[in-house]
């Protein structure tokens, strides 16, 4: 009688352990295809941002993005219903990685963050690197031609943006500050995109320095 109980004590217990491991098994599982869905999505997204920043919307199509982002055309659309959805999403990245851009220098470099990030920004570097570059200079064009949600998707970081360039600015006028952080920031960005659309490397330097002396000048504006 004794042995037949532990016999079905240690067959309940074995059973038990089991069943934890196909749990755990199952669980790592469905978080396993829950990671490579992510994984994909993420490069069907860094693909449209690339894409575009190349091409433009207009010239850009759901083909080549699957194919840039190494998926099926129809795993595309297991994550986007349109080309149009895929690039809200994709705005909606390149302005939040603007956002932890400026974080990262603001955190990283000391009060005075924002005149080495100037320098970075209007760099032939970053100038010349219109896939992996910043996205106000990439994508704002074809933003202001698409839909509401892509305008709302654009602004919403934008705003981010620039409470952390007026953050970084001296004195304590806020509303002044805020203007000024408004004019730094649309001062790069459109230098930026001049000195990409000049044939003329000397052409597209002198925009790059008039523009960087500009922004540094506002950041002395009390």
């Amino acid at each position: 009688m004794v042995n037949k109980k532990i016999t079905i004590t240690i067959f309940t217990s074995d059973y038990s352990v089991f069943t934890i491991l196909r749990i755990a098994e199952e669980r790592y599982m469905q978080m396993k295809q829950t990671s490579k869905k992510e994984q994909t999505r993420k490069r069907i997204i860094e693909a449209t941002i690339e894409g575009v920043k190349q091409h433009g919307y207009g010239g850009l199509g759901v083909d080549a993005i699957a194919k840039s982002a190494k998926v099926t055309s129809g795993a595309f659309y297991g994550h986007f219903k349109s080309k149009k959805e895929a690039f809200e999403a994709a705005t909606l990245s390149g302005m939040v990685d603007l956002v932890d851009g400026l974080s990262y220098w603001r955190d990283t470099k000391g009060d005075s963050w924002l005149v080495p990030f100037i320098d970075w920004y209007l760099d032939i570097e970053h100038r010349k690197d219109i896939c992996g570059g910043c996205a106000l200079p990439g994508l704002s064009v074809d933003v202001s031609r698409s839909e509401k949600e892509v305008h709302v998707a654009y602004e919403s970081q934008l705003v981010q943006a620039v409470k952390i360039i007026t953050s970084g600015l001296p004195g304590s006028n806020t509303n002044k500050k805020k203007k000024i952080a408004w004019s730094i920031l649309s001062t790069l960005s459109g230098a930026v995109i001049m000195s990409r659309a000049v044939d003329d490397e000397k052409i597209a330097s002198e925009i790059a320095e008039a523009a960087k002396q500009k922004a540094k000048y506002l950041m002395t504006e009390k």
